[in-house]
């Protein structure tokens, strides 16, 4: 019997790939890559935040309220799971082998691994950020028996310019753009142990994307000794993309955003508002309504931010020029099967300022 069992294997199997990715790749992997952790807390609420040394802020904006000198940092943060990014240069390999997604099939719980380093300067009107590498490994296994796996890992490469520019004559009002240049490779597949042993080179194929975006922004500070603001920021704003699309790239978000800094007698208080429209409607999270909050003691700070999908929270502290601290993230997505999923992710970061 043993040894018929391959032939009708061969004979019955049908390589059609098992449909789980549209409904297990959570949609939150759309949100924007951030520099920093501290602005990964407060997500799309660090559209009207003010910026902080050693972060590069969201909205180019926020950056008129660093102090009057630049600075220069390195900063690299990764997840609890840092040890399974190196799943993903075996992924992209031409020359990958059946062990290789055998071993993504074998995990039982799912995987989010991240890592990313940059290179930053910033001043008050302008930051440069140079991103070499920011990785991230999203895979779900179902069905142990058989198990099916929806699987997108990426390698992002990513330079980003911001300015911004304000005069006494508009009375409140500063203007600001970002430019930001994105090269990614990525892997985007659902497959079966199966589809890689008769056809290892049909899963997870390797694709690549480039972008130009352009990303406009306006913020008005009204005057007022809590600093009252209201801001606009056009996220994923594209001028031009070219070869594979990359499903997870062009979403044009309109961000209006408030916030007001309310006095305290111990430290500084950021109260934080911000409404996410997406410009595709494709997709379960078109529009977002996000509350978060940083405080900031001495050389404490700590970042907050909630909506119905995510609560996140980091904690930084300096010494010397070294600035590290921790991130942790609760988020829910609900798959095309109407089954609501739970991801935690626990991620660490370190920044060193010259």
């Amino acid at each position: 019997m043993s040894s018929i069992y391959p032939i009708l294997l061969f004979l019955f199997y049908s390589p059609v790939k098992a449909q789980v990715l549209t409904s297990e790749i959570p949609d939150y992997l759309l949100e924007q890559s951030y520099s920093d952790l501290s602005h990964r807390a407060l997500k799309r609420a660090c559209n009207a935040s003010l910026a902080v040394v050693s972060t590069i802020p969201c909205n180019p904006n926020s950056l008129i309220a660093l102090p009057d000198k630049s600075f220069f940092f390195v900063n690299v943060y990764g997840s609890d799971q840092l040890e399974d990014i190196r799943e993903i240069d075996t992924l992209f390999r031409d020359d990958k082998s059946v062990e290789a997604v055998e071993e993504i099939l074998r995990e039982q719980s799912p995987i989010n691994a991240q890592a990313s380093a940059s290179v930053n300067y910033a001043k008050e009107n302008f930051s440069v950020s140079v991103i070499p590498i920011r990785a991230s490994l999203f895979s779900f296994t179902r069905n142990p028996i058989n198990p099916q796996a929806a699987t997108y890992a990426k390698k992002d490469r990513e330079v980003k310019v911001q300015y911004n520019f304000y005069d006494e004559k508009t009375s409140g009002f500063v203007f600001g753009v970002n430019g930001r240049f994105l090269s990614r490779e990525y892997v985007m597949d659902e497959y079966t142990l199966l589809d890689a042993v008769f056809d290892i080179r049909s899963v997870l194929p390797k694709k690549r994307y480039r972008a130009l975006y352009l990303e406009p922004a306006v913020t008005y500070y009204f005057d007022s000794a809590w600093l009252p603001r209201i801001s606009f920021y056009a996220e994923n704003t594209v001028l031009d993309s070219q070869q594979d699309e990359d499903p997870f790239s062009d979403r044009p978000y309109l961000n209006f955003g408030a916030a007001l800094n309310p006095d305290l007698p111990l430290g500084l208080l950021e109260i934080l508002l911000n409404y996410s429209k997406s410009m595709n409607s494709d997709f379960n999270r078109s529009d977002t309504l996000r509350v978060g909050a940083r405080y900031t003691m001495g050389l404490l700070n700590i970042s907050f931010g909630i909506d119905e999908f995510d609560t996140s929270l980091s904690i930084f502290t300096t010494l010397w020029s070294l600035r590290f601290g921790i991130l942790y993230e609760d988020r829910t997505y609900e798959n095309i099967l109407g089954e609501e999923r739970t991801d935690e992710s626990v991620l660490v970061e370190f920044s060193y300022i010259f």
